[in-house]
Formats: C-alpha cells, structure tokens, sequence
C-alpha cells in the first residue's frame, strides 16, 4: 500500500472514531426537560408521588404557550412575626425574602413566569402594605443534583421538599445554601433561620389558601402568614390594615 494510500485510510478512520465520539457526547449531555409547565417542575420534584397531587392544584400552575405567565391575586388576612423574627427580617434585608412589619388584611399578588434559566421558573410576590409594596423574587428549578430548590438573590437559596397529601401540597425546606460560581456550600441546620412550612390547600378550581410557618429550634415561631386568593389580577388597590394586638409571643 502506497503512503498516500495509507494516509487516506488513517484519515477515514479517525473521522469514524470523532464521529462515534461526537454521538457518544452528544447523547451523555442530552439537555435536560425544560419543564414547559411550573406543573411540570412540582411534578418532577414529587416523582413518583406525582399522582398524588390534586387535579385542581396541577391545572392551576399547568399554563402553557407563549405567554405562560400565571397570576393570583388576594388578601394576606395575618402577616406577623414574633421580636425575634423581626431582628432576622432586618438582618436579611438586602435579600428582600422576609417583611419585617405586622398587619391584617394585606392586598397580595403572586406571578410565574419561565426563568432565564433552563427549566426554572420565577416566582414573583407583592404585598400592599399601608407605608409601601414589599416585593421579592426567587427562581424555583432542579438543581444539579435533581433535587428542588429555591434560589433568592446574592446567592442564597433554599432545598425544597415536596409533599401531595390530599387537597394539599406542601412545601418544607431541607436546609440552606450558599452558592457562589457554581459552587453550593450548604449550611448546618442550626446555622439556617429557622423550619420553614408552606402549604398550599385547594379550595375550589378558583380558590386556594396559603398557610406560612418559620420556626426556630430556640427561639420558637418566627414567622405566620395566612390568606385566600383566586386566579387572575387584583380587583382594587386596599391597602392593609394594622394589627391591633399582639399576634405572635416570642
């Protein structure tokens, strides 16, 4: 065999070996689901205790096409926290998560969006508070790992467990992180702000109430907020009104 001959043949070969590469690549690092649907994600999360969750709660955060946008509109009817949960609210004040005041009847709306990031998705809230509107976002996706999680600015974020039971779904945190270029360094439990417990309780294919919990293994109930709310935009601009009593003993 002449030596152009033999080149010819090692140039054939190591393009079959590139091309079996590239396929091998390409099917190692498939992109993963996009989760067309915040459904979609909750589903995900709960794995094989998807079937579990409610029809009602599953079409409510099942909005698709091209503007997938949902949002819910009500009354905060309680926001309170004891004196120590408002020391944390004013120590995590540049993250924007936790409002420090106490009040009734507080006008409040929630939005989801798709995120920037892949298969994530925004969550959006807005209280009408009497002094001003106290608003903060998060992004909600599968982190790395596959496991839920909830990411607040300046790189802290929360992992999140999932539970369907009933005419319920709850969400319960499962520790604290801090991520910094793609780095997630995750908190002891005694290091975090407490036991968080959000439920989400089906009323109606209009109408669900939320019930909020942030409890310190020391220092006892930090945080408690309650309301009911529908589908759709707020009806009016009312504004809080304020607590007339104690509400939480620290």
């Amino acid at each position: 065999m002449s030596l152009v001959s033999s080149l010819k043949v090692g140039v054939r070969r190591a393009s079959l070996r590139v091309g079996r590469l590239a396929a091998r690549s390409t099917t190692t690092f498939a992109p993963r689901s996009t989760h067309a649907k915040f459904a979609d994600l909750l589903c995900a999360a709960l794995g094989k205790e998807a079937s579990r969750l409610h029809p009602d709660i599953r079409a409510r955060f099942s909005a698709s096409g091209a503007g997938r946008r949902s949002s819910f509109s009500g009354r905060m009817q309680q926001v309170d926290r004891s004196v120590f949960g408002w020391c944390v609210a004013l120590l995590l004040r540049p993250l924007r998560v936790l409002p420090s005041c106490r009040a009734y009847a507080v006008p409040f709306e929630f939005h989801l969006e798709p995120s920037p990031v892949p298969g994530g998705w925004v969550k959006r809230r807005m209280y009408g508070f009497r002094d001003g509107s106290f608003e903060f976002s998060s992004v909600m996706k599968l982190d790395d790992d596959g496991r839920l999680v909830e990411q607040f600015p300046l790189g802290f974020g929360m992992r999140v467990l999932l539970e369907a039971t009933g005419d319920a779904l709850w969400f319960r945190d499962d520790g604290y992180f801090f991520r910094w270029s793609g780095f997630r360094l995750d908190f002891p439990r005694w290091l975090g702000v407490g036991r968080f417990e959000l439920v989400h309780r089906n009323i109606d294919s209009e109408r669900f109430d939320v019930e909020i919990r942030i409890r310190h293994f020391l220092f006892g109930p930090l945080f408690y907020q309650s309301g009911r709310f529908g589908s759709g935009s707020p009806t009016g601009a009312a504004q809080a009104s304020a607590p007339t009593g104690a509400l939480l003993v620290n």
